[in-house]
């Protein structure tokens, strides 16, 4: 050992720490983090978006993993305005909680914070629930990868029947059981889908792919016969705002040009 160099500063080597102290020109501590396992402490803020459970899981998987430091921000009040999910994570594992209080802190900072951070969708909630081991969104999310290339979101839930409030809320609590028939109808549906866009930029539209959807569950329709018509005649193919435009209009060009006429638009959804 140096004997210029003090026993303090000897043992300060094995610690890590070191002599050189930073000037207050380069550091300056603003807020500190404080941990506790006293939950009961923290309240919700009010405004503060609702508890997304799924996120909840998710961080939970990864904090079981390795704890990383990543401190909620609360007021003076102990309201949390950022890191709601972390908090309840934690909670749930009885981690400590991490945190820094900065007062003054309230809703216009909250909805500050929460703008920056990105809203869930329908992809986010599909692939949580398989990153989680669930078997049917595995599946799901396996079908939407092997078609996303050619085919917008929208377009391929569409073609599965996997719209509206329901369905939403089923891909979101978990519930969704993944049905490989509804995925082969799918992929006959895309195929045929993607035929046709070269003969009309707006094949992927949702109406559209819903009348395409209706008109291959019945025999009278031939999907063939219909792409054929369609690029020899792709000038009469406009944009609807409604499935049973889009009916009548295929209708028109189906029929376009023929001695017999078939008659779609009256097929049932059966």
């Amino acid at each position: 050992m140096n004997t210029q160099t003090s026993f303090t500063d000897y043992l300060n080597s094995f610690t890590g720490k070191s002599k050189e102290k930073p000037t207050t020109q380069d550091h300056q501590v603003v807020a500190q983090v404080v941990q506790t396992k006293d939950y009961q402490q923290f309240n919700k803020a009010a405004g503060n978006r609702d508890l997304i459970q799924l996120h909840v899981e998710r961080l939970k998987a990864s904090m079981e993993q390795e704890y990383l430091m990543s401190p909620i921000i609360v007021n003076e009040k102990m309201e949390i305005i950022d890191g709601q999910h972390r908090f309840e994570a934690a909670r749930q594992l009885n981690l400590p909680i991490r945190f820094i209080k900065v007062r003054g802190y309230a809703l216009s900072q909250m909805q500050q914070m929460n703008a920056l951070s990105k809203d869930w969708g329908l992809v986010d909630h599909i692939k949580a629930h398989a990153d989680l081991g669930n078997t049917n969104f595995k599946q799901l999310m396996r079908y939407i990868k092997g078609q996303t290339e050619n085919h917008p979101l929208s377009v391929i839930m569409t073609s599965l029947g996997l719209q509206g409030s329901n369905t939403y809320d089923k891909l979101k609590t978990g519930s969704y059981r993944h049905d490989e028939k509804r995925e082969a109808q799918s992929l006959r549906v895309l195929e045929s889908v993607e035929k046709m866009r070269p003969f009309y930029k707006g094949a992927n539209r949702s109406n559209f792919v819903h009348a395409i959807m209706h008109l291959r569950k019945h025999d009278v329709f031939d999907v063939e016969l219909f792409i054929d018509k369609l690029s020899k005649y792709s000038s009469l193919m406009v944009d609807c705002t409604t499935r049973a435009r889009y009916i009548d209009l295929i209708e028109h060009i189906y029929n376009y040009k023929s001695r017999n006429k078939v008659s779609l638009k009256y097929l049932s959804d059966d």
